[in-house]
């Protein structure tokens, strides 16, 4: 019945943990799996950190060469 009861516990704090991280921009799966192992406490440091602001990794995802590196001749 522990089992039970853990992976419930798990599974929602995990999802709570993956939703926030999602609108704080920072990756989802790994607070997914944090929100499960540890609960009400990942949750409670993901809402003190602040949300990332990462342009250059979005430009350089989206496509735009600016930042690749290119070699000198």
């Amino acid at each position: 019945m522990f089992g039970l009861w853990f992976a419930i516990y798990g599974i929602l704090f995990g999802s709570l943990c993956s939703v926030k991280a999602s609108a704080k921009n920072r990756n989802t799966k790994n607070w997914f799996v944090l929100g499960f192992v540890f609960g009400i406490f990942a949750f409670v440091f993901l809402m003190i950190l602040s949300k990332v602001n990462d342009t250059l990794f979005n430009k350089f995802e989206n496509g735009r060469s600016d930042f690749a590196f290119k070699p000198v001749m």
